[in-house]
């Protein structure tokens, strides 16, 4: 399928800007195909210098915060899903404004969050969860309400963690840096138990310090 290269690099050349600003990572060479399947977006990553593959509908094409989320992979690769997915998610989520994209009404990640702490899954299992080895990061199971909120899981741990960390982004794309449990705690200082008790307790002290609505 014909690809008009001047109007794709009008659409994501803006999106690479952005992205690499807010996570500090160098722009990547990105190459991309038109497929005719409907509303499709899939990225095959590789480390430069080799450029990543965006294969990707007209409709998703078009869909800015769809289109964000693919471009979060290019820039940084990585073969975790937890590191993966949490990072292209978080971008997705605010490029969208909201988690629609998930089927919640919430307008943040950690407001998700907050909603449904009690169903998340733990980050130990994410983080356990490779392209050849997946249960909660299948765009096919999407369906499943586990599924769809271990993305938004994936991304709110993510960015918690790229807050107090600023080089996660950078150091995940780097191609040894395959095993997200050693990387995370090598970049804070402790297990990665550890951070996630920390990350639930500060969902749950955000909470507790937003005001309450008026009546």
């Amino acid at each position: 399928m014909s690809i008009d290269r001047t109007r794709v690099k009008a659409l994501s050349q803006p999106l690479i800007d952005k992205i690499s600003k807010a996570l500090g990572v160098p722009e990547r060479p990105v190459r991309f195909r038109l497929t005719t399947n409907a509303f499709y977006a899939r990225t095959t990553i590789n480390w430069p210098p080799e450029p990543a593959i965006v294969t990707i509908s007209e409709e998703s094409l078009n869909d800015l915060p769809v289109l964000a989320h693919e471009l979060t992979h290019c820039l940084v690769p990585t073969r975790s899903l937890l590191l993966a997915e949490g990072f292209a998610t978080w971008i997705g989520c605010e490029t969208r404004g909201d988690c629609s994209d998930f089927f919640f009404q919430e307008s943040t990640v950690d407001d998700a969050m907050r909603a449904h702490l009690d169903a998340l899954a733990p980050i130990r299992e994410l983080a356990a969860e490779f392209p050849g080895a997946r249960r909660y990061f299948d765009v096919a199971e999407s369906f499943r309400d586990d599924v769809r909120l271990a993305y938004l899981t994936a991304a709110s741990f993510v960015k918690w963690c790229t807050v107090r960390h600023p080089a996660l982004p950078a150091k995940t794309a780097q191609r040894e840096n395959d095993d997200p449990v050693a990387l995370l705690q090598d970049l804070s200082g402790q297990t990665l138990d550890q951070l996630e008790r920390a990350w639930r307790a500060s969902l749950v002290a955000n909470a507790a310090s937003q005001p309450s609505a008026s009546a």
